[in-house]
C-alpha cells in the first residue's frame, strides 16, 4: 500500500487559508454586532416617541407658543406702541396671520383700536373710535 506523503507546504497553506477565513468571519461578526447595537438604540428612540404621544403629551406645531399658554390679548395690546401694524402683533404673539387678524378685529369691535393709514391706533379708554375717512373725503374737508 502506498503511503501518502503530505507536503508541509500544503498543510501550512490550508492553515493560512483557515486563519484568514476565521479573521474575516470575526470582522464580519463585529461589524454586524455594531450595526445591531445602533439599530437597538434607534428602536428605543422610536419606542420613546410612541409612548410619549400615547401618554397624552401634545406634539406642538411651529405656530404654537413654546410654553403652550394662551395669548393674553389685552396684555399684548398694552405692550404695543400707540400706532402699530399687524406684523408687530405677529412678532409679539408668535401666532399666524389669521389669528392675529382675528385678535385685531376683536379689538376694533370693542373699540380699543381703530384702523389708520399706517396700521392701527390705540383708542383712549374714554374716547370712541372715530371712523376712518377715505382720502377723497379728507381732501374735500
Amino acid at each position: 500500500m502506498p503511503r501518502m506523503v503530505s507536503s508541509p507546504s500544503l498543510v501550512s497553506t490550508l492553515r493560512q487559508q483557515a486563519a484568514q477565513a476565521l479573521t474575516s468571519l470575526q470582522k464580519e461578526i463585529a461589524r454586524r454586532e455594531s450595526e445591531l447595537t445602533s439599530l437597538k438604540a434607534e428602536a428605543q428612540r422610536w419606542q420613546a416617541i410612541v409612548q410619549q404621544k400615547s401618554s397624552g403629551v401634545r406634539v406642538r406645531t411651529q405656530n404654537h407658543a413654546l410654553n403652550g399658554t394662551r395669548v393674553q390679548w389685552d396684555e399684548v395690546l398694552q405692550a404695543l406702541p400707540e400706532t402699530f401694524t399687524a406684523r408687530q402683533v405677529m412678532q409679539k404673539t408668535a401666532k399666524p396671520k389669521g389669528q392675529v387678524y382675528s385678535g385685531i378685529s376683536r379689538w376694533v369691535g370693542m373699540k380699543k383700536v381703530k384702523k389708520v393709514a399706517e396700521g392701527y391706533q390705540k383708542v383712549a379708554a374714554g374716547q370712541a373710535a372715530a371712523p376712518v375717512q377715505s382720502k377723497a373725503k379728507r381732501k374735500s374737508s
